[in-house]
Formats: structure tokens, sequence, C-alpha cells
């Protein structure tokens, strides 16, 4: 009895269903027609750069007559194994059908960041509209140019307790607020008033921070950050029509889910790379839209 016949008849029904469900394995959802340039023949089947296992550029005939010979062997054992009726082995189909629903779900995110960049292309930002923006990120991120008088205390009760006029003190600035350290420039971003002084942890005791000058930046011109403001206005408008579409598709589709299957751990395994990938067929996290 041959080795396939011998496989459980279950499995060979899951195969069927994933050659249904899986157009990556028996058909293919988006038709590619291969347009390679052959770089040789073999029994009549074409062989192009494409079918190579080449991970880096070649640079040298002698590499890439070893790279067309490593093609062809793959090519003549592969056509050997199916002969031979390997590829219906239970190992094999296996195999096979995790790399091609790997390869689906690539798929199917390449088509949705397309699909992403087509609603994106019909997003239209007015000049009104950037302005407005560009007045509202200037109002809520105003530059402050800021002299500081610093000193460091052994204890926060002794910061606190001391005045401008205590003798030690070390003078910082003109600096940007945004040109400060962690604690100090979150910190200082609350002094609105020269005169106004706040304490801080420091590595090496307590440190009185006092706001002893400041004056206001002005900001870039509008021409300069227009084209940020442009994109920054494109993503936020465009994330909100394919958001829009995504409800639309969902409206139009019956979606079941089966029951049980949010509480059910053993459909949820840990994700895995496959041997067969090494690293490349494996599926990237899905990018968000931008």
């Amino acid at each position: 009895m041959s080795e396939r016949a011998q496989i459980d008849p279950g499995f060979w029904l899951a195969v069927a269903m994933a050659c249904v469900t899986l157009p990556a394995g028996c058909d293919t959802s988006t038709p590619i027609e291969d347009s390679g340039q052959p770089i040789a023949w073999v029994g009549g089947e074409k062989l192009t750069p494409a079918d190579l296992p080449v991970r880096e550029p070649l640079e040298d005939a002698e590499q890439r007559r070893q790279a067309i010979d490593r093609g062809i062997d793959d090519l003549l054992v592969a056509r050997e194994a199916r002969r031979r009726g390997l590829g219906y082995t239970e190992q094999a189909v296996k195999r096979i059908i995790a790399v091609r629903h790997a390869a689906e779900l690539r798929e199917r995110q390449i088509l949705r960041d397309v699909l992403y960049d087509v609603v994106a292309s019909e997003v239209e930002v007015s000049d009104a509209e950037m302005r407005e923006e560009f007045e509202l990120l200037n109002a809520a991120n105003r530059r402050r140019l800021v002299t500081l008088r610093s000193q460091t205390f052994a204890s926060r009760s002794l910061a606190e307790r001391s005045t401008a006029t205590d003798a030690g003190a070390t003078q910082v600035g003109p600096v940007l607020i945004r040109e400060l350290t962690g604690a100090v420039r979150k910190a200082v971003k609350k002094l609105d008033t020269v005169g106004d002084a706040t304490v801080v942890a420091a590595d090496d005791g307590w440190l009185r921070v006092e706001l002893v000058a400041e004056r206001a930046v002005p900001p870039p011109p509008f021409e300069r950050a227009r084209d940020a403001i442009e994109q920054r206005i494109r993503r936020r408008k465009a994330d909100a029509a394919f958001e829009r579409e995504l409800e639309r598709l969902r409206a139009a589709t019956e979606i079941r889910l089966e029951p049980g299957v949010i509480d059910n751990d053993a459909l949820w395994p840990t994700p895995t790379k496959s041997d067969d990938s090494n690293g490349s067929d494996g599926v990237s996290s899905p990018r968000q839209p931008d």
C-alpha cells in the first residue's frame, strides 16, 4: 500500500479544505504573470533569477554559476519528489501548507497597505487647514528661551527654604526648555513667572531651580513647515478615511465568530518561525497605517 493511502483520511480532508481556503495553495487569489527573464530552461520549464536561492548580490561569474546550478538542482529534486508522490506525504503537505499560509497572510498585508495608499491618495488638504494646524501646534508647543538659577542641597527641606540670594547658586542659560534634561525640563515647564522656583530630585541631593528670565522664541515661518504640516494632516485624514472604509466593508459582510474561540487557549499557540523559512517566509508584524 502506498504511503499516501496509509494516511488518515481526515488528514486529506484537511488538505482539500486548505486548497479551498488558501488562495496561495491550489489557486492564486491575486493573478501574477511571471515576466521574469529566463536564465535557463530545465526540461522545458523556465528558470528565472527570482527562482534562485539568492540572499545577497552576486558580483562575479562563479557565484552566479553556482546559484544557477543550485536553482537547477532544486528544480530537478522537487520534480523528482513530486514524481515519487512525496509531495503528498503528511510531513511534506503540512510544511507546504504552513509556508503557503504565511505567504497568504503576507499577501493580505500587502493588499491592505496598497488599499490604504489608494485611500490616502484621495485625501485633500486645503491651505486653510494647514494654517490652522500650524497655529494650533505653535500654541501647544510654545518655545521658551529661559535663564535659570540652580543650587543643590542635601535635603528637600533645605532646598525649599532657600532664597534667590543664597550664595553658591549657578546660573544656567539662556537655553531652550526642550534642551534641559528630564526631571528639570518637566519642572521648568511649570514655571510661568520670573522669580518662580521649584525643587526637583537630583543624583547628589535636591536641586532648587529658579526662573530668572525668559523670552519667547518665534516659531519657524509657515512656508518652511508647510510640507510637514500637510503630511501630518494627510496622515490623520487618511487614517480616518481608512477606518470608515473598514467599517463599510464590515457592515456589508456577514461576520460570525465561532462560540468559545476567545477563551479557547488551544486555538492560540505561541507563534514560531518555520524551519523552511529561515526568517524569510514568516509574516512580519502588520504595518498599521501611518
